[in-house]
Formats: structure tokens, C-alpha cells, sequence
């Protein structure tokens, strides 16, 4: 099932592989209880996935400030669409995987 997300132009927009990967995360169980990175987020579509599973936190970062942006927004959407809220905290910049407390980390 394909998610619905909103895009800006030059922002990575969901495709064949965000898709397979939402599918993996959603039969898995693998973020549920985790600390999950999410590198490089674009349009925050994974994040938001590993929310809904059940991720104790989400952090989803990207060096565009765009891309930033454009998460945020879906971030907020999918809080109101979800019967569980729960948003992505996003951050603006790239971090060290080592300072991460992250267990799962998607790239």
C-alpha cells in the first residue's frame, strides 16, 4: 500500500524502495521499542512509518532545510490521520551516528 505524502521540488519523494522498506518495517516488528535514526529523511515518509510501528522515539534528519521542512508538515498531518499520534522529532542538520542512541537506522 502505498503511503500519501506531501513532496517539495528537490526533496526525495516516496518511491519503489521507500516502499519496500515500508512494507519490511510494517511486517517486521523491527523498530517497535527502538530508538530509530533516520538519515537522510527527504519527505519523512519512513519516520513516520517507524512511528506508527511502534519506535519508542524517532529522530529524522536531512541536510536540506526543504527536506526539514517537508517532513515536518507530513509529520504533522499524519498526527492528525493517526489514532496513536506520534511525530517524528525532526532536526534540521546531519548528526554522528556514534552520538546516537538510535538502534534501527535507516539511510
Amino acid at each position: 500500500m502505498k503511503m500519501w505524502v506531501l513532496s517539495s521540488p528537490g526533496v526525495y519523494r516516496p518511491q519503489g524502495d521507500t516502499y519496500l522498506l515500508e512494507h519490511v518495517l510494517k511486517r517486521s516488528g523491527v523498530c517497535a521499542g527502538l530508538d530509530v535514526l533516520d538519515v537522510g529523511t527527504g519527505t519523512g515518509a519512513l519516520a513516520m512509518v517507524a512511528a506508527r510501528c511502534g519506535a519508542r522515539s524517532v529522530t529524522a534528519v536531512d541536510v536540506s532545510a526543504r527536506a526539514v521542512l517537508t517532513a515536518w508538515v507530513n509529520a504533522r498531518i499524519s498526527a492528525t490521520q493517526s489514532p496513536k499520534p506520534q511525530r517524528p522529532r525532526l532536526v534540521p542538520s546531519m548528526i554522528s551516528l556514534k552520538d546516537s542512541r538510535a538502534r534501527s537506522t535507516f539511510c
